[in-house]
């Protein structure tokens, strides 16, 4: 009984631990004027990666987690909609991840992201989020 209770100290100070070390991650490339987000991201016909999605003083880009090339963005890339990952996509993308449908005149793509992490993401874009849509739901438009 009080190896579960260490054991449950510690995970709660782990999680506590990661999440100062995220912040002031963030912080520091705010003052940098640098942006980087992790996703995974899907092209038309193709399969999801894990990566990052960054912005500089280059523009808008995302940048393979393992290995390749950085993939240049579109300047008009919007969110279109937002929807919960399906039971399919969730083999692939983590379950608790939202995904965001986006367009611009290039082409479509989709970018999941975690729900603590939408807002940034929806304003990088530049359009304002709206919540996911409710379980079994359809999309809605961000």
């Amino acid at each position: 009984m009080i190896g579960l209770a260490i054991a449950l100290v510690v995970a709660l100070l782990v999680k506590w631990l990661l999440r100062v070390r995220k912040q002031r991650r963030i912080a520091a490339q705010a003052a940098d004027g640098r942006v980087e987000i992790s996703c995974v991201m899907r092209r038309e016909n193709g399969g999801w990666k894990a990566g990052r999605l960054v912005r500089d003083g280059g523009g808008l880009s995302w940048r393979p987690a393992l290995r390749g090339a950085a993939v240049s963005l579109p300047d008009d890339l919007r969110v279109e909609t937002s929807r919960r990952v399906s039971a399919r996509e969730a083999m692939s993308v983590n379950p608790r991840a939202e995904i965001l449908e986006c367009g611009s005149a290039q082409g479509k793509l989709q970018l999941g992201v975690l729900p603590e992490d939408h807002r940034r993401v929806a304003d990088l874009l530049g359009k304002q989020d709206a919540p996911a849509s409710p379980p079994g739901g359809h999309s809605q438009p961000c």
